[in-house]
């Protein structure tokens, strides 16, 4: 059977599929995904999807899930090309923004129109971006050792003078930095 865009082509650092001319398909892609960093649930703050859509195939719409719930919609999009080569913000990339707290895990599902023509449409790569929400409460003795930070209102306590905890989960990187309201 040939490739198709319910079989795809498998290739080392992709998979490719061929749309026929006037569809609509949706592609899925599941996102490791923390369920706790210490004892706090995660928080997504972007996602991202390296992909080519060879005209006339094109992206249209970007569906983010914390398991079967729909967190995050992106509709209206008309992104076509190559767009493998990094971030592109807004259109192989985009920032959540209110940075849900994740109950279940990530999906990403891509929704690419193959207008006209038959086309193809190749994703190398998916991911994101989470965030540790840190809470610190102070003691009175402790408030000797805020430091003033550049920001209006806030202090950077850090008694040890230790940099920024960082919490390595297989490629994510996610830095913690404790702050308290002055």
């Amino acid at each position: 059977m040939a490739w198709t865009d319910v079989v795809g082509l498998s290739r080392g650092w992709g998979k490719a599929w061929r749309g026929r001319a006037n569809t609509f398909n949706f592609f899925h892609v599941s996102i490791p995904t923390p369920t706790f960093i210490g004892t706090v649930r995660p928080q997504l703050d972007k996602v991202y999807v390296y992909f080519d859509a060879v005209t006339p195939a094109r992206v249209e719409n970007v569906h983010v899930w914390d398991g079967p719930n729909r967190i995050w919609v992106r509709d209206g999009l008309t992104v076509s090309g190559n767009r493998l080569g990094g971030v592109q913000w807004d259109q192989n990339a985009w920032d959540i923004g209110n940075n849900p707290q994740l109950n279940y895990g990530v999906g990403i599902s891509i929704g690419v129109r193959f207008v006209g023509a038959d086309a193809n449409v190749t994703f190398s790569t998916a991911g994101a971006d989470f965030l540790q929400r840190c809470a610190l409460v102070l003691s009175l003795r402790f408030c000797r050792e805020l430091i003033s930070s550049p920001r209006a209102g806030l202090c950077s306590y850090n008694p040890l003078r230790q940099p920024p905890s960082i919490v390595r989960l297989n490629l994510y990187e996610i830095r913690c930095y404790t702050v308290a309201l002055c």
